[in-house]
């Protein structure tokens, strides 16, 4: 929580408390379970949070931030290809022998 906090000052969600007296009764485990469940789905629901990469090492799910990783630069590279003028994608040897063939007034 306190890396988080520190982290996304925008997140104000509270960590559920602990306690030390009768921590292990049943229904306080349930309970702070539900608790907890409810912050870290809080947490998960922002983008920022949820590819921050020491809260996945502290829930042990390293491979998610690659997988995102992976997805996002997909993303990226279709957004390219999306915004691309086609002679962006042609390699420059073939602009300059279309360039030269407009200057000799061929086709």
């Amino acid at each position: 929580d306190q890396k988080i906090k520190k982290n996304f000052k925008s997140f104000n969600a509270q960590f559920p408390p602990d306690k030390v007296f009768n921590s292990m009764a049943p229904e306080f485990v349930s309970e702070r379970r539900k608790q907890l469940q409810t912050y870290l789905d809080d947490a998960m629901a922002v983008p920022e949070i949820a590819a921050f990469r020491e809260l996945h090492d502290f829930l042990g799910i390293p491979t998610y931030l690659k997988e995102l990783e992976e997805e996002q630069a997909d993303q990226a590279q279709k957004e390219r290809k999306r915004t691309a003028k086609p002679e962006d994608d042609r390699p420059e040897t073939y602009l300059r022998m279309i360039e030269r063939a407009k200057l000799d007034g061929s086709r």
